[in-house]
């Protein structure tokens, strides 16, 4: 359970003072460990943010093969069945993508390349593979996956911000309005 609780509590703080303002005496305090207890379970602080990162990984990585396992009909129903599953996280965990984006770094290489191979893998490979069955089947123009899945997420990334608060119903018009802006456009059509 301490292990589990440090996840907890590191994670929060990541998400509300970043990677750098937080030192791991201080994840010791909030934790009600020791250092030397803290050490026991992670060896450093980039160990601590690897491993919330990796357990976000696996939540998302469920949500994923959740949205397919499903059967939608359509691309755009698996799309949607994902985007909403990932916004129903809350928005502490949604903010873990932002931190994954902005805190990278501070892993060594090793670390960020062993990461990155799972997240392609378990996340963003995932998500083309969905958008690549969309292609196949003639749902979607012939186009390169991976660009179309960085597209969607950036256009997901304004929902990762924890100081962004908005009501579900708010929240849900946004994200109707954001999907039909990536399966439509803007452009009106009959031109």
């Amino acid at each position: 359970m301490t292990r589990e609780r440090i996840l907890i509590e590191t994670t929060r703080l990541f998400v509300q003072h970043g990677y750098h303002g937080v030192s791991m005496r201080e994840i010791a305090e909030v934790c009600g460990v020791t250092k030397a207890a803290l050490y026991y379970h992670f060896a450093d602080k980039s160990d601590l943010l690897l491993a919330i990162l990796n357990r976000h990984l696996q939540d998302v990585a469920e949500i994923v093969s959740g949205c397919c396992a499903q059967q939608p009909e359509t691309t755009r129903q698996c799309i949607e069945a994902l985007v909403q599953g990932i916004l129903a996280l809350p928005i502490e965990q949604r903010a873990l993508v932002r931190l994954a984006s902005q805190e990278m770094a501070n892993l060594d290489s090793q670390k960020r390349q062993a990461f990155a191979e799972v997240y392609e893998d378990q996340f963003i490979g995932r998500i083309a593979q969905i958008f690549e069955e969309g292609m196949r089947h003639g749902e979607l123009r012939q186009m390169d996956a991976h660009v179309v899945t960085w597209t969607l997420l950036g256009m997901l990334y304004p929902f990762f911000s924890p100081s962004t608060r908005r009501s579900a119903l708010e929240e849900e018009c946004m994200v109707a309005q954001m999907l039909d802006i990536f399966f439509n456009g803007v452009a009106l059509h009959g031109d």
